[in-house]
């Protein structure tokens, strides 16, 4: 920008000592038109009016007058800018020797202390681990101490126990097979004399056959027997032993009909009707569904909740409605 303004300067210049050279000339008359300087007019040739060499160096006195005042304010910038040069350089040499010391001092002292505060940090956590595994083995041998001290008294309590229990549980399969023989006896079940409990084969012995060894008829009655037996045996326990208060029963009267049914399989005409004149008395608490084949006595079936399955258009087709 100076050096425009300097190029500037100097042709305003060239131009002004050109004015005043040609204004020293010596006047002549006019090589066009022959007249005297003096009475020459230059509007002949060109128009131009006779000052216009006055106004040139006019503007151009002020074109420099000017120029001057821009190439003062430019000197004047200049030398601000060139301060804060110096100032930002001054500033960036001592931000750049603060970070040289800063960086050796952490690769010198910092670093190796963090690397060290590193493993012991790292062994720090390890023994935090180990006292955490410690704790939690630790909880669970107290509570395996406590399950074993707690097994061990059962296992006193039952050995102390053992013949107490032997009875009480005799006595309570006593009580169930009482149960089941004075239902067989109401349902007229042929030939009854005495209804045991087998332990060995987990099942009924009556009138000293084994439950499994009659035929298919009586295995079944002695199963229902079996079943509502459980239910008023806990039902009308003095334990008050759980039970829902309901059993059901699919088919226990109905026998293979067949020419080759074996014999036993069928079940006695007096031995239906005693099986639904029993269940017809059982107190409101005791609660027995049979689905059976057979239909039951006509003079029980207003006497008990009876539901006829017509498999036709009359009545109720199915369980499941159509």
């Amino acid at each position: 920008m100076e050096e425009h303004y300097k190029n500037d300067l100097a042709r305003l210049q060239a131009i002004i000592e050109m004015d005043s050279y040609f204004s020293q000339l010596r006047q002549v008359r006019c090589p066009l038109c022959g007249a005297p300087a003096d009475q020459h007019d230059p509007g002949v040739h060109d128009g131009q009016p006779a000052n216009q060499l006055e106004n040139i160096r006019q503007a151009c006195g002020a074109e420099i007058t000017k120029i001057n005042g821009l190439l003062r304010d430019l000197v004047g910038t200049s030398t601000q800018l060139d301060s804060e040069l110096a100032n930002i350089q001054r500033q960036y040499s001592e931000q750049a020797q603060l970070f040289q010391s800063t960086t050796q001092d952490i690769l010198t002292r910092l670093a190796p202390a963090a690397k060290q505060y590193q493993l012991e940090l790292t062994e720090v956590i390890s023994v935090r681990d180990c006292l955490a595994q410690a704790q939690v083995l630790h909880a669970r041998l107290l509570g395996l101490q406590a399950e074993r001290e707690k097994i061990a008294s059962f296992v006193w309590r039952a050995e102390t126990r053992e013949e107490a229990s032997d009875i009480l549980l005799s006595q309570s399969v006593e009580v169930f097979t009482l149960k089941v023989q004075a239902l067989l006896e109401a349902w007229r079940y042929p030939g009854l004399t005495r209804v045991t409990f087998s332990d060995e084969k987990v099942d009924l012995v009556i009138s000293g056959k084994e439950r499994a060894s009659e035929g298919k008829g009586f295995r079944a009655i002695a199963y229902a027997a079996f079943m509502i037996g459980i239910l008023e045996h806990c039902v009308d326990s003095r334990s008050e032993l759980p039970h829902p208060g309901l059993v059901v029963l699919d088919s226990p009267l109905v026998t293979y009909k067949r020419r080759d049914t074996a014999p036993g399989d069928e079940i006695p005409e007096d031995v239906t009707a005693a099986f639904y004149e029993a269940l017809a008395k059982l107190t409101a608490d005791k609660q027995v569904i049979v689905l059976e084949n057979n239909d039951p006595p006509v003079d029980i079936q207003n006497e008990i909740n009876y539901t006829h399955f017509s498999r036709s258009t009359a009545g109720r087709y199915g369980f499941f409605p159509v």
